[in-house]
């Protein structure tokens, strides 16, 4: 298709689209859409540059976490041109990616990437400071530090938490839980996590196999 001709404002909202179904618990929605405006070619650069980390975001909730490394660095090499504007988003993907996968290798390599852009920073915002901290209490969950992780979780501002951001904590203030042998409180956080994220494949699966190991 030829979209050359179609308004700013109409990429605008279509690029925006993808921000919402990929907050909303849309992950089938966002990935045929995502991928369509990739192959139509006809965003705004700025939303160009976003869709491959949305396209990854979709393949996370819909539990296919092993498709998302390749498929990022094939969106990279053939069609968009890396900048150092995007390395934390291309980090924090990568980051949660591995943290799903319980690859400890490339949660290590993704966290101290992700730390060193935060310290290059003169100054973080609030809600950055809350995302740091949050990395953090997700990277000692998968390091097996329990009781450092639910400090961390139990200190969280989740106010500006979306709807994925929130699906996502509790899932993993849920294996600080468990691995802290609290499986009670564990188990009342998965269900938090499935009932907010009924379409997230990757928690709906996930929790429930973490509550059997329990």
């Amino acid at each position: 298709n030829d979209f050359r001709n179609v308004p700013a404002e109409q990429k605008k909202e279509i690029g925006i689209k993808i921000d919402e179904l990929n907050k909303k618990d849309m992950p089938e929605e966002c990935l045929k859409h995502t991928r369509f405006v990739i192959k139509s070619d006809f965003l705004l650069k700025q939303y160009q540059n976003l869709a491959p980390f949305q396209e990854g975001y979709a393949l996370l909730d819909l539990n296919r976490a092993d498709e998302i490394k390749s498929t990022l660095e094939e969106r990279f090499k053939r069609k968009y041109e890396y900048s150092k504007g995007r390395n934390f988003e291309h980090s924090y993907l990568l980051f949660q990616t591995a943290a799903a996968k319980g690859d400890r290798k490339h949660i290590k390599e993704n966290y101290e990437e992700i730390e060193k852009i935060f310290s290059a920073q003169p100054r973080l915002s609030g809600d950055l400071i809350t995302l740091r901290h949050y990395i953090e209490a997700v990277n000692l969950v998968c390091t097996g530090e329990a009781t450092k992780a639910l400090e961390r979780f139990e200190l969280l501002d989740t106010n500006a938490f979306k709807r994925r951001e929130m699906t996502y904590y509790y899932y993993f203030y849920a294996k600080a839980c468990q691995l802290n042998h609290d499986y009670e409180k564990s188990e009342e956080l998965y269900q938090k996590a499935r009932e907010l994220s009924p379409n997230n494949l990757f928690i709906q699966n996930h929790s429930l196999a973490s509550r059997k190991k329990s």
